[in-house]
């Protein structure tokens, strides 16, 4: 083979190669969150409910009792340590019942936003991508998560 041949296939081929990327959906996340203004002994036992999503909470799928265990700071209580029975994700509908106090709150049109990332063809490592969840609505009333895919339920 012509030394011209050769280097012009070699280009050929890195020019090719720089230029061929695979993209691959980035991962759905669950959607955290905190307490706001509620008392030790509502937390203490939190029922979260799972409903086809856009069925104004006439299919339910699931329920499940929330294990978690919080930490004070001032009036928000944040999670600490938990046992995760039911994730909360965008695919879903979601209610949060309270027994003791018998407040329930409505979590719809949890909105992700599709990403994507990009890999080199040559490029063999394995980088997990997270969307990030930008809106959902809290008993009708829109909120925009302040950290990543976290929310805070406000009494």
């Amino acid at each position: 083979m012509k030394p011209h041949l050769l280097a012009g296939i070699i280009i050929l081929f890195i020019l090719l190669t720089a230029q061929s990327c695979i993209r691959h959906d980035c991962a759905s996340d669950e959607l955290r969150y905190s307490l706001i203004g509620f008392s030790d002994q509502d937390a203490s036992s939190i029922i979260l409910r799972r409903f086809a999503k856009g069925t104004n909470f006439n299919t339910k799928i699931d329920t499940a009792i929330q294990n978690i265990d919080f930490k004070r700071n001032n009036d928000t209580l944040n999670i600490v340590r938990r046992v995760v029975n039911m994730q909360i994700t965008s695919g879903y509908d979601y209610e949060f019942y309270f027994p003791l106090s018998g407040n329930t709150y409505r979590l719809t049109e949890i909105n992700e936003e599709k990403t994507e990332q990009k890999k080199s063809f040559l490029n063999n490592t394995k980088e997990l991508c997270i969307n990030p969840i930008i809106s959902l609505k809290v008993n009708g009333a829109l909120v925009y998560p302040p950290y990543h895919n976290h929310f805070y339920l406000i009494r």
